[in-house]
């Protein structure tokens, strides 16, 4: 199996632009362990950068390995790690804090295995990796992933069945959903919690009506808290989005409806940033279709790129830019 090389490009910050112009970026290569297909570079301040990726295995072999490599400031090797596991099981997402990368690994294919998903734990210090895998109590499709105090908090939306996939199909020839906005497929919010240690996987529940899924969540260290955004869409009737905070526990401890400040324009996406202990950012996107077939994520909608920031200092009052 050939090696590769991964190179990094280095610029030092200098104390004015027209020095920055007289120096040369300092070129430094890496030799990867194994091929791979991609290479994930993780900063970890002054303790260094973590290498990781996985190595590419033959059409035959039903397992991958993982190869973790921390270097230090001056891109010294300081240790090496490998872990197996199975070789569909794909990076989906990562998180990380001072001393830990978590990384969470999805199903890609449907493929006759007990797991859904891992999540691989590294420990920079030591190097020790520790792995969870678990089955997805929500069977969904995981786009937001935070770890808090040992706990790995799971977002996304439930993955309709494929009969009613099948059924929207002949449902769309009557045309009934290009006027309406109605489809078969119903999308729900999946937030489950895993804790690191027992690997316990407590599901958290949010009804809503019409059409829901998690846009996006955050961890606050501070506040020891997680954020989260849910769009909530309900045919032919609104587009809502709402703030939800949950405790180290997975209780909601705050929700509230954001809005803008045109009633012609709804919220379509919105993405969070913990800047303090008090207060969010949440950077997104307008949609100026609140009704009909235009109106709904199940067909495709949303595609309109009108942007927008939105800061939330606490549940009584946030602010629209």
């Amino acid at each position: 199996m050939y090696r590769r090389i991964v190179v990094l490009i280095l610029f030092l910050q200098l104390g004015s632009f027209a020095m920055a112009q007289e120096e040369k970026p300092m070129r430094i290569e890496i030799e990867a362990k194994a091929s791979s297909e991609s290479y994930n570079i993780v900063p970890f301040g002054k303790k260094g950068v973590l290498l990781f990726y996985q190595s590419t295995p033959s059409f035959s072999e039903e397992n991958a390995n993982w190869i973790f490599s921390l270097y230090d400031i001056n891109f010294k090797e300081i240790w090496t790690k490998q872990y197996t596991d199975n070789k569909f099981m794909k990076l989906r997402l990562h998180d990380k804090d001072d001393d830990n990368l978590y990384l969470f690994l999805q199903r890609a294919v449907n493929k006759n295995q007990k797991d859904d998903f891992s999540i691989i734990t590294i420990n920079i210090n030591t190097g020790e990796i520790k792995c969870i895998k678990g089955v997805d109590p929500n069977h969904s499709d995981v786009n937001s992933f935070v770890v808090q105090n040992n706990k790995a908090y799971c977002g996304g939306v439930t993955v309709p069945k494929k009969g009613a996939e099948i059924g929207q199909i002949f449902f769309s020839l009557t045309l009934v959903p290009l006027f309406s906005g109605i489809t078969l497929l119903n999308y729900h919010p999946s937030i489950f919690t895993v804790d690191l240690d027992k690997g316990q996987i407590n599901s958290i529940h949010e009804k809503l009506k019409g059409q829901a899924w998690v846009e996006s969540m955050e961890a606050n260290r501070l506040k020891n808290s997680v954020f989260l955004t849910i769009k909530n869409h309900i045919p032919s009737r609104k587009n809502f989005m709402y703030l939800n905070e949950y405790d180290a526990n997975g209780t909601k401890i705050n929700t509230i409806e954001l809005v803008t400040n045109n009633d012609k324009r709804k919220l379509n996406t919105a993405k969070l940033l913990s800047t303090s202990d008090s207060t969010e950012i949440i950077i997104g996107t307008y949609n100026n279709k609140v009704k009909g077939y235009g109106a709904s994520a199940a067909n495709n909608a949303f595609k309109e790129a009108s942007s927008g920031i939105y800061s939330e200092g606490s549940a009584e009052v946030y602010q629209v830019y």
